[in-house]
């Protein structure tokens, strides 16, 4: 179309990071014309997940709780999780991948120590940092860390 040799297209993490909603009939009519149904897609960053992930986001140094955040937003906790649970994703879910991005981030864009980043992300220990990271991503933290 524009003489390159591959089409290439960009999505936020957050974007990625959305549980897949669909139905076998909408695969059907995306593949028809995947650059077409693309393009006119909706992406909202309003839903629930989102703002919750934005909060736990700007509150890293002391993750909220889930009643507090409920508090926050003045929703009652149990409202919170069944909204969630509507939008197919859980706090604990969200809080883990923002956890994720977070420790990520400081392993790729930091010289922190794999300890000074366990605690900030709100780990008691190391291990228990090294074996949830290895959870998410298939290797220890010092590993990404020395392949990024």
């Amino acid at each position: 179309m524009f003489k390159q040799a591959k089409t290439q297209i960009r999505f936020s993490l957050e974007t990625l990071n959305k549980p897949v909603q669909q139905k076998l009939s909408n695969l059907e009519k995306f593949l028809t014309n995947p650059n077409f149904e693309l393009l006119v897609m909706d992406f909202k960053a309003d839903n629930l997940a989102s703002v919750v992930a934005s909060e736990i986001r700007n509150k890293l140094d002391d993750m909220p709780t889930l009643p507090e955040l409920a508090n926050t937003m003045k929703l009652k906790p149990y409202t919170l999780q069944r909204r969630l649970a509507n939008e197919g994703i859980s706090y604990l879910a969200i809080k883990n991948q923002v956890k994720r991005d977070a420790a990520i981030d400081l392993l790729v864009n930091t010289d922190l120590t794999i300890e000074s980043i366990s605690t900030q992300l709100g780990f008691s220990e190391t291990s228990p940092f090294t074996r949830t990271f290895k959870q998410w991503t298939g290797i220890p933290p010092s590993a990404y860390r020395k392949y990024q």
